[in-house]
């Protein structure tokens, strides 16, 4: 999965998330995305 160019840009910054998977952190994402659309009647 090639990362955004943000990220490429500024590897200091992220190198503290590559502690996170990336797994939980799209599972995560996908959650909350779909969590809201329920609220939306």
């Amino acid at each position: 999965m090639p990362l955004p160019i943000q990220m490429e840009r500024n590897p200091f910054r992220w190198s503290s998330l590559s502690k996170f998977p990336l797994d939980f952190l799209y599972k995560n994402i996908k959650k909350t995305r779909e969590e809201n659309l329920q609220k939306i009647p």
